[in-house]
């Protein structure tokens, strides 16, 4: 039971805590960067060619590279596992 319905018991909020969003407010739209492994590094791209700043770790924590990127560009990496940092998200990517 999630914390949310508990607390809707507890004050007498249950309709409230289990109505479903109205998807006419919802937004569709998709604004966070594309992150895809390939031989010899990752390709990324930014929405609406806004520039964005990657920064690239280590599996170990070490940090790799830090690139700004606007559009879309290959950052070269050898074989690894990875995690790709940006202001709004993070990702583990293996490269082979």
């Amino acid at each position: 039971m999630s914390l949310a319905l508990i607390a809707g018991l507890a004050f007498g909020s249950v309709a409230t805590a289990m109505q479903a969003p109205d998807t006419d407010q919802i937004s569709a739209v998709d604004r966070t960067p594309a992150v895809k492994a390939i031989g010899g590094g990752l390709e990324i791209s930014t929405p609406d060619d806004a520039p964005c700043h990657f920064y690239v770790y280590s599996i170990t924590g070490q940090m790799v590279k830090s690139v700004v990127i606007t559009g879309s560009a290959v950052v070269e990496l050898p074989r690894g596992c990875y995690i790709i940092k940006c202001s709004s998200w993070s990702k583990k990517v293996v490269i082979k």
